[in-house]
């Protein structure tokens, strides 16, 4: 991921993903502290990006 802006310790990141389809898509973080250890975030589950699904009714 490249820095969008801030600093290295406290700032945005962006990243460009290729060859996802439309509609929704989970994801989530995972990286490794300049001490080793592995972080997820979030801690459990995941997020979501993309269009709102339809309500059925």
């Amino acid at each position: 991921m490249l820095l969008a802006r801030g600093t290295a310790r406290s700032g945005a990141y962006r990243a460009v993903v290729a060859g996802v389809g439309s509609g929704c898509h989970r994801y989530y973080l995972e990286f490794e502290t300049d001490g080793g250890e592995l972080v997820s975030f979030p801690e459990t589950g995941s997020l979501g990006i993309g269009p709102r699904r339809s309500v059925l009714r």
